[in-house]
């Protein structure tokens, strides 16, 4: 699919924007150590703010709000549901080529044309094992005579499961996801690290 599928709607693009500036401003108040004047003053209208705590905690409040929003937004857009599709289509095709690699190189002899009717969803796992059945048509070396393929081979389960993570990766830094889906959790993370724990340190 284009990586124009990917583009967010314009609604949760504006709670993206919302829970942006919230996170941003709460994060450069805790850090340039802003103190407000306890005259408020907007125009044609003013107030006296006795107790400054009220401004920290209407922008806490805000910036729950506005996660809640975007969380809203963002789990129920199209782009958010095609990209979940394509990274169980990128993880499960890396997955079937690692499987095929991992037959090929149990039986040496089958060779690199051979059709391995398998998939990485057809793994059973046991006490930290997975044992994959297939069936396998295709060419085979003369020189092994007429070659039988067995049903199944049982391996150690991180020998593939390990793969995930730059399979992750790659998908994750390849298109726009990070920066324009997750950035906006991880900025919200700072902000209450700022807030709560960086001035506790």
């Amino acid at each position: 699919m284009s990586i124009h599928n990917l583009e967010l709607s314009d609604g949760a693009l504006r709670q993206r924007r919302n829970l942006f500036s919230v996170s941003l401003i709460m994060i450069f108040i805790e850090y340039g150590k802003v103190e407000f004047d306890s005259q408020l003053k907007i125009e044609y209208f003013s107030a006296t703010i006795h107790n400054q705590n009220v401004i920290s905690t209407f922008l806490m409040i805000s910036l729950v709000y506005f996660l809640w929003r975007y969380y809203q937004y963002f789990a129920s857009d199209q782009a958010h549901t095609i990209m979940k599709e394509q990274f169980r289509g990128a993880l499960n095709s890396a997955m079937n080529e690692a499987l095929i690699r991992k037959v090929a190189s149990v039986y040496p002899s089958l060779k690199k044309e051979i059709n391995l009717d398998t998939s990485y969803n057809n793994l059973t796992s046991k006490d930290f094992k997975y044992t994959l059945m297939f069936h396998a048509s295709g060419s085979f070396d003369p020189a092994e005579g007429n070659f039988s393929v067995p049903t199944n081979i049982t391996f150690n389960i991180f020998k593939i499961e390990w793969l995930r993570i730059p399979i992750t990766i790659k998908f994750l830094f390849k298109k726009k996801i990070i920066t324009d889906y997750y950035t906006p959790y991880f900025v919200f993370a700072y902000a209450l690290y700022v807030k709560y724990i960086h001035s506790i340190i």
